[in-house]
């Protein structure tokens, strides 16, 4: 009976976490909203998961995070400056690398005025070495600085229904095979 409780709580936890993430892509927080750095730099991200800054002006320095555990991949963590070059470092992007010959060569960012997209989602404590960038850019960082995985989206929908579908399955066939 027990075993069938803490299956059936887990099951109900992926089920909401599922809808929840089906509606937020639709119309919440995880659906694409664009900024400009200007925009970020006045009113922030508020509630944004994932992000488009329609003028991110990279450059090509960035800090190298090497890998610390198995399973860890390489990350450079680089700023995403604004057009005010006085103001604090407001944003911090950062990628996962495969391969580390960028990283020898220094060639891992493309520099210039751009487009970056991104999942909202902070840099593991033990692997932040943002701090490092106003040693490189001479420019402070702010109080609360947006960390974004440049490159990354929100899990697909088809996704969360495929977990929905299995976690609302899996509930019906245990009761039915527990009133059998």
């Amino acid at each position: 009976m027990l075993i069938r409780v803490i299956f059936f709580l887990l099951c109900a936890a992926g089920f909401i976490n599922s809808c929840n993430s089906l509606i937020s892509l639709q119309i919440g927080t995880h659906k694409l909203r664009s900024f400009t750095m200007e925009e970020i730099e006045q009113d922030g991200i508020k509630d944004a998961d994932y992000i488009e800054i329609t003028d991110a002006n990279i450059a090509n320095e960035f800090i190298h995070a090497p890998v610390q555990k198995t399973g860890d991949k390489d990350i450079i963590i680089f700023p995403i400056l604004s057009k005010n070059i006085e103001s604090p470092i407001k944003v911090i992007g950062w990628q996962q690398k495969k391969d580390p010959s960028c990283i020898q060569s220094k060639n891992c960012l493309k520099s210039g005025i751009q487009s970056v997209k991104g999942v909202i989602r902070k840099i593991k404590k033990r692997r932040d070495l943002s701090g490092q960038l106003t040693d490189i850019y001479h420019q402070p960082i702010a109080a609360s600085p947006i960390y974004i995985e440049v490159g990354q989206a929100p899990l697909a929908w088809y996704w969360h229904l495929l977990v929905l579908l299995i976690t609302a399955g899996a509930v019906v066939l245990i009761e039915l095979k527990a009133n059998n």
